[in-house]
């Protein structure tokens, strides 16, 4: 049976690297205060123009993908493949997997012939985590695994992909409601770093802190020594809201302590790092259950 992989672009994999690993793409967009409405990705402003411009105060948003985008696509697709599975952004931290669903049943309610041949996983995961996810899924594909054996495959997997982040700014952190206004003034005074993880709900939770940008940086590698698995491979990612060299210092911690694959590195997208800011930093790696870590 032929089938295509679906995702969409909140998993912040280059554009060409998707390309390349023949996964379909569902664009996600965001909204600029001027009116602007940008597909993710940045096909349109670069990362540093982006995270400049959330620098001198605008606010961009984003919203909940339309399920017509994903009725319209999940036909396409079916046009040309046996059946799809469609990888989609943590339902912790977005509307969008539920439109999925939405266009998933809408379509075998229409006609009989769609049944069985959609597949959906919720990844429970976000950025270069979901990106982890998805470069699973092609590779136990490219095992010659039918849809069947690669859904359950994701389904026992995602728990396995680690999501640590730290961010630079706590304004972000306040405006979407993880932080209270005082924490974060009391905060920024201090120059405390929190510390996030996604948790098996797939929900980013603030889970402790440190002292100093630095620091927070060794926490990261911290926990990748407490929960990377060496038996589920040498690969792990980074993704950065315009601080790249944060990110050449989180690599380098962890390639001189482990025989580890070249990273890739990647700037965080806009539709997360609407929510982030600036600054952001984060690492994800397949390793022990995501909830098994000690502080």
């Amino acid at each position: 049976m032929s089938y295509l992989i679906v995702t969409d672009t909140a998993c912040d994999l280059p554009s060409r690297m998707l390309q390349d690993l023949k996964v379909d793409v569902i664009p996600l967009t965001a909204h600029f205060p001027d009116g602007r409405v940008l597909e993710d990705g940045f096909k349109e402003m670069s990362s540093p123009e982006f995270f400049n411009y959330m620098r001198q105060g605008n606010v961009v948003t984003t919203s909940q993908v339309n399920m017509t985008l994903f009725y319209d696509k999940f036909k396409a697709v079916l046009e040309e493949y046996d059946a799809l599975l469609y990888l989609g952004f943590s339902s912790g931290l977005s509307g969008t997997y539920q439109s999925s669903l939405l266009a998933k049943q809408t379509l075998e309610d229409e006609d009989q012939r769609y049944v069985g041949r959609i597949f959906t996983v919720d990844s429970l995961a976000a950025s270069l985590g979901f990106g982890l996810t998805v470069l699973e899924a092609c590779r136990v594909r490219d095992t010659g695994a039918s849809v069947e054996a690669l859904f359950a495959y994701l389904e026992e997997a995602r728990f396995h992909v680690n999501h640590w982040f730290t961010v630079d700014d706590l304004v972000y952190l306040k405006r979407g409601g993880r932080i209270s206004s005082m924490k974060a003034a009391m905060g920024t005074l201090l120059n405390i770093k929190p510390i996030l993880y996604v948790n098996n709900e797939g929900k980013l939770i603030p889970i402790s802190k440190a002292k100093g940008r630095k620091k927070s940086i060794h926490f990261l590698f911290d926990m990748f020594k407490q929960l990377y698995e060496p038996s589920m491979g040498k690969n792990f990612l980074i993704c950065h809201g315009d601080c790249l060299e944060d990110a050449q210092l989180l690599k380098k911690l962890i390639m001189d302590a482990y025989d580890m694959n070249e990273p890739v590195i990647a700037p965080v997208g806009m539709v997360i790092g609407s929510h982030s800011g600036p600054g952001t930093l984060s690492l994800f790696f397949l390793g022990k259950p995501r909830e098994s870590f000690q502080l």
